[in-house]
C-alpha cells in the first residue's frame, strides 16, 4: 500500500486545485473509474457552485480512514480530513476522499464535502463493500 506521506500529498494537491478552482486539474487526479462516472465538463460546472457554498479551504487536519476495501480487484479506502473554511456558508467542514492505493501510487477515486452545504461531484459515491 501506499504510505501516508504519499496520501498527504495527494490531499494538500487536491486542496489546492480547489482552491484554485482548476477543475481539470482536479479531473486528472481520478482515476478511469471515477471518470467512467462523471465528466471533465461536469466537474467544471459543479465545481463553482460548490466553491460558492463552501468558500476557500484554510486548513485541513486528518481525522481518520476506514480498513481498505477491495472493489473489482483493487484497493480503496477512503479518507476523513476536518477543514477550516473562509468565505462561504460555512466556517468548517469535512472532506471525505476515497482513494485508490496500489504499490506505487494514489488515485482519487471519490470526494464529499460536507458543511452546512452538502455537495459532491455526480456519481462520485464509496465503493461497495
Amino acid at each position: 500500500m501506499a504510505d501516508d506521506s504519499q496520501a498527504h500529498r495527494l490531499v494538500a494537491r487536491f486542496i489546492g486545485l480547489y482552491n484554485e478552482g482548476d477543475a481539470a486539474g482536479l479531473y486528472d487526479l481520478f482515476d478511469a473509474r471515477a471518470h467512467a462516472q462523471f465528466t471533465a465538463l461536469q466537474l467544471q460546472h459543479r465545481l463553482p457552485r460548490l466553491s460558492s457554498r463552501l468558500g476557500h479551504i484554510e486548513t485541513f487536519r486528518y481525522v481518520s480512514s476506514n480498513a481498505p476495501v477491495t472493489y473489482d480487484g483493487e484497493p480503496y479506502l477512503s479518507l476523513v480530513y476536518a477543514l477550516k473554511l473562509s468565505g462561504g456558508l460555512a466556517d468548517s467542514a469535512t472532506l471525505y476522499l476515497t482513494i485508490t492505493a496500489d504499490q506505487t501510487q494514489l488515485d482519487a477515486w471519490a470526494f464529499r464535502l460536507a458543511g452546512e452545504t452538502d455537495e459532491s461531484i455526480p456519481g462520485s459515491a464509496q465503493p461497495a463493500r
